[in-house]
């Protein structure tokens, strides 16, 4: 639960649009944007390259606070949703999809 709570402070506190660019090689087929389906193959523990092979790129950094990151991605299927996924240490410790 405080997870949860923590991921949604940093979720109002940075209210800026999302905007993210795919890497080339992906960008034909894999939208800059986060799916539910990709969402649900993430998983705690998991490092930002695998999170970048599943999504199709690295989402927005909008939290470096030394060993936690958190990183942002627009949600595909809707116009306002977006997905977030906090990292300790470089490794998935928390998701969270709006």
């Amino acid at each position: 639960m405080r997870r949860v709570v923590l991921a949604l402070v940093a979720l109002v506190a940075v209210a800026a649009p999302v905007t993210v660019a795919a890497a080339p090689a992906n960008a034909a087929n894999n939208p800059p944007c986060m799916s539910r389906a990709e969402f649900k193959k993430i998983h705690v523990g998991m490092n930002p390259t695998r999170i970048k092979a599943i999504v199709g790129s690295s989402g927005r950094l909008t939290m470096n606070a030394g060993w936690t990151k958190i990183r942002q991605w627009k949600h595909c299927g809707s116009m306002f949703g977006l997905g977030q996924v906090s990292y300790t240490g470089g490794h998935v410790n928390n998701k969270l999809m709006i």
